[in-house]
């Protein structure tokens, strides 16, 4: 859990995320732990459904062929880590330009967001 916020702060600090991505993604991120949060949790604190709230953080979380390997990686491995953390059979939609974005073999520690580490890659 503490990985994936940081990874919502860098996005947030690299202004890839406004206050409205983060909060979206910060319900997923402390939901995730239990598989999710319940429907009625959700109607209250989202105001709206699981898969509604999926769908928004896929939106929030889409890459473009515009943003650099490091920001694409940080992206694609955030939505995959919720989508499996929430049980979610959907495929994820955090692709570049229509396909899966590769993670790549190694990444860079200087390049990660505080609290990341090389092991995420």
């Amino acid at each position: 859990m503490r990985r994936s916020l940081g990874i919502c702060g860098y996005l947030e600090g690299k202004h890839l995320l406004d206050s409205s991505g983060r909060a979206v993604l910060s319900l997923a991120i402390l939901g995730a732990p239990r598989g999710g949060s319940s429907a009625e949790e959700l109607l209250v604190t989202f105001g709206g459904t699981k898969g509604e709230l999926l769908d928004r953080v896929q939106t929030v979380l889409w890459t473009t062929e515009a943003e650099s390997e490091q920001v694409q990686t940080l992206k694609t491995l955030l939505c995959a880590e919720l989508m499996a953390a929430w049980s979610t059979s959907s495929v994820p939609r955090c692709f570049i330009s229509g396909t899966a974005a590769a993670l790549p073999a190694s990444c860079s520690p200087s390049e990660l967001p505080p609290g990341c580490t090389t092991d995420l890659c």
